[in-house]
């Protein structure tokens, strides 16, 4: 990390091509996360108003999902 007037700048580097898909992940983390968040949201959504799908089943969805980003330590609303 280095120090510059507006703060702290992180850097990743990684051992191409060795480490290509950890690559990957990391410089497509934001795409992955919107659409993680889109997913959230239309879930929300669907439960809201009526939808053609069984509340049930989408409640049991959102809930997995939760679970599922809360174990990979994953804040969809920060």
């Amino acid at each position: 990390m280095e120090q510059q007037e507006r703060g702290i700048i992180a850097k990743l580097e990684f051992p191409l091509p060795e480490c290509r898909e950890q690559f990957a992940m990391a410089a497509h983390a934001l795409d992955i996360k919107s659409v993680l968040w889109d997913l959230d949201e239309w879930l929300r959504n669907n439960l809201k108003h009526s939808s053609d799908f069984d509340e049930e089943t989408l409640a049991a969805v959102g809930k997995h999902l939760y679970e599922c980003l809360e174990q990979h330590n994953v804040r969809l609303h920060e």
